[in-house]
Formats: C-alpha cells, sequence, structure tokens
C-alpha cells in the first residue's frame, strides 16, 4: 500500500525539520477529524482515476518511485472556523514538490482547480460544505450542531462522552442471498482502497462479483437445514439503517465458513470485523443440528493454491 494512504511518513524533503519548541503543534484530531481524513484520502485517488495522467495529481501514479509515494496527504483541525473546521494542504504540498523536482518556481496548474478537483469528491455526513482557497487550501466546514458539541477542555469532552454514551443506536444484521448490489459495492471499494491500497480504477464490478457474488454452491435436500439453507450468504451490517459493513458467508453441511468481510473505512474504530466473527460463531451456536459445529476463517482448498 502506498505510504501516502497510511500516513506513516512525512515528506521530509518538502517539510523542514522544525524544534518542538519553535513549532506550534496543531490540535489533534477529533473523532469526526480522523473519518474526514480517511475520506479526504480516498477522495485523492478518485480525482486520480478521473484524470490519471494529466496535472499535478498524475504524481500520485508514480508509485514505481519512493519519492513520490512520500507525499502524505493529512488535514488538520482549526481552532477558528473562519476559514472551515478543518483544513487540508496536500496541494501546496504537492507544488511545493514540483518545484523542488523540476527546479523551478513556476508550476503549470492552478492550484484552486487542483484542490477543487478533490474536494467535489469528499463526503462526510458532518461536512456542511467545502471552499477551496486561491492558494490550494482545502477548508471544510462542518455542520453548526458539530461546532456546538465539540469539547473545549478535558471537563467538557468528558461531559460529550457522557452525552454519546447515553444516545442509542441500533445496529442489525440481515442475512440476503449471494447477489449483487450496488450499496454493497459502493463499500467494497471504498473498502478496497483505503484499507489494502487497491486503486480505484482497478475495483471493478465484474471482479466484485466473481469474488463474492458468484457461487458454485447448490443447495442439498434435506429435512433440517442451517439458517436458509445451504450455499453463499451475504450478512448486511446496518447501523440506525445505515449500511456500514458486509461479511460473505458459505453455509455448508458441518459449519459456517466465512470468506470476507468489508465496510465503511470510517467506521474502523468499531472493530466490526472481530464483531462479525463473533457474531458468526454465536449464530452456529444457536444452531439445533449436531452436524453444525464447524467454523472456518476462510476455507482452505488445496487444489486451487
Amino acid at each position: 500500500m502506498n505510504k501516502f494512504l497510511s500516513g506513516s511518513e512525512k515528506p521530509e524533503s518538502i517539510v523542514p525539520a522544525q524544534s518542538q519548541s519553535k513549532k506550534k503543534q496543531p490540535p489533534a484530531l477529533d473523532d469526526t477529524g480522523v473519518e474526514i481524513n480517511t475520506n479526504v484520502k480516498y477522495a485523492i485517488l478518485q480525482a486520480i482515476q478521473q484524470n490519471p495522467t494529466h496535472g499535478i495529481l498524475s504524481l500520485f501514479n508514480e508509485t514505481e518511485h519512493e519519492k513520490h509515494a512520500n507525499i502524505v496527504p493529512t488535514i488538520k483541525q482549526k481552532t477558528k472556523s473562519k476559514f472551515g473546521d478543518y483544513t487540508c494542504d496536500i496541494v501546496l504540498v504537492l507544488f511545493g514538490y514540483y518545484k523542488k523536482q523540476n527546479k523551478t518556481n513556476e508550476v503549470p496548474f492552478n492550484p484552486k482547480e487542483v484542490a477543487e478537483s478533490i474536494a467535489n469528491k469528499i463526503e462526510h455526513e458532518s461536512i456542511h460544505h467545502i471552499e477551496c482557497a486561491p492558494t490550494g487550501y482545502i477548508n471544510i466546514f462542518v455542520h453548526e450542531n458539530h461546532d456546538a458539541m465539540a469539547p473545549k477542555n478535558k471537563k467538557q469532552k468528558l461531559e460529550q462522552q457522557v452525552v454519546q454514551q447515553q444516545q442509542k443506536h441500533k445496529l442489525t444484521t440481515t442475512i440476503v442471498p449471494s447477489k449483487f448490489s450496488q450499496e454493497e459495492f459502493d463499500i467494497y471499494k471504498k473498502y478496497q482502497v483505503a484499507i489494502h491500497g487497491d486503486q480505484p480504477q482497478d475495483v471493478t464490478e465484474s471482479g466484485y462479483k466473481r469474488f463474492l457474488c458468484d457461487t458454485g454452491l447448490v443447495d442439498l435436500p434435506r429435512e433440517k437445514k442451517p439458517f436458509q439453507g445451504y450455499g453463499s450468504y451475504h450478512i448486511q451490517y446496518r447501523l440506525d439503517d445505515k449500511l456500514i459493513g458486509v461479511s460473505v458467508v458459505d453455509v455448508l453441511p458441518h459449519g459456517l465458513s466465512s470468506v470476507y468481510f468489508f465496510y465503511l473505512p470510517e467506521y474502523s474504530h468499531l472493530s466490526l470485523g472481530v464483531y462479525s466473527v463473533l457474531l458468526e460463531i454465536d449464530m452456529i451456536a444457536k444452531e439445533l443440528s449436531t452436524e453444525f459445529t464447524y467454523y472456518y476463517l476462510g476455507y482452505y482448498i488445496h487444489r486451487y493454491v
């Protein structure tokens, strides 16, 4: 996976080292900021997919060069919201990199246009609107109700946590046939790009169908069957009616095979993969059949390896 996605490295050649005593550190991102940051990274990849060989964003595609992979897009949380609650300076970083590599002070791209190509693809329920400055800054404004609840000190943060604990959310699961769903595919694509570092253009509907929808399993004529019968199914996880994760399973005569699990990256803090394993184990335990007792975390078929 490209290092600019993981955010694990900073481009030392672009951002000069400064002493901790002189450099004023930006405030740490809150939970909403962390989620928006993930969506910003996905938006950049979407912008590349739309225009892979034109403009300064094409630098991101030159991943065979380690120096290009070191460019790290991150957002910062602002203490004042006049120019946004969050800001992203990735366009400025790109322009600085371009000038250094080409040994020039002239960049043949419009920073605001580059910023807008990214901003148009940033999505999050907390975002009210986004403004792009002529210099290339992407300024993100969130809804007022989020602003009012943002903790300003430790006391308010604790009070907010109490309120959040009192707010009840409903997580439901539904077993559906293993068929293509646009709603599921959209989540799968975001997951593959953000978690596994796939290029957006490589995550296709046809590939998804072959991987997780098409199945060669057939039902068996038995009197008692687990779940809805033998075969392949998708278990949908919905939080307050919003689809946030999907588990792909095969129901076999003697147990359940957990084939794959994907989720919306902004809900990674919920540890949905762990929850899905515990839920599927519980589903097996509740089956009355003494034959249906095994749980496979990925089914190994030797002749296809």
